[in-house]
């Protein structure tokens, strides 16, 4: 999308200018404050005062269109599933721990690291569950407006299949996983 020109990041729609409209930390007082080195008591400082104000509920998630980074719902439905959040938290985290963040194959213990399925591939997962949703076009990469509450659905329905039915995974270095499969071809 961006070389045929569909998508620009950090170009505002509206105006077609950069967001910081050409200006840089050497050429702009505002941009060189904000990009600062701050202090770690600093950092912490506005780590605890975001947490208590998600806590408190005075900071909501912007989600889908009212999130301003939002691009109409463009990534693909096995992309989304792979980026998905839970599956992450309560499927891949904890195989990466009972690996003790190490390669299964060559012993390697600096990453990145990635979770290989062993027996049923990702790919063969989420058409499964596509289907039985009533995904007919499995393979689109900008599904309809109207089909981003379906994909949510289909994403949340493989992070969950992965969690109740303890799908089973290795941890792999990523040269190791290139070996067990053309990373593109998941």
């Amino acid at each position: 999308m961006i070389e045929t020109g569909e998508w620009k990041p950090f170009v505002s729609n509206d105006t077609g200018q950069r967001w910081s409209k050409g200006k840089t930390k050497e050429t702009d007082d505002r941009i060189k404050k904000a990009v600062k080195d701050i202090s770690p008591e600093e950092k912490l400082r506005r780590s605890e005062t975001m947490k208590r104000a998600w806590k408190e509920g005075r900071i909501t998630p912007l989600v889908g269109a009212q999130h301003p980074g939002w691009k109409g719902g463009v990534s693909g439905l096995v992309t989304s599933c792979h980026a998905n959040r839970r599956l992450y938290t309560e499927w891949k985290y904890p195989l990466l721990v009972a690996a003790g963040f190490a390669c299964s194959h060559c012993g390697v213990n600096r990453g990145p690291f990635e979770v290989h399925h062993d027996k049923e591939r990702m790919a063969a997962i989420v058409h499964k569950i596509a289907m039985a949703h009533g995904w007919n076009d499995y393979y689109a990469l900008a599904p309809a407006e109207e089909s981003h509450e379906l994909k949510s659905t289909i994403v949340e329905a493989v992070a969950f299949h992965h969690i109740a039915n303890k799908v089973s995974g290795l941890v792999l270095c990523e040269g190791c996983h290139e070996q067990e499969h053309n990373k593109y071809n998941f």
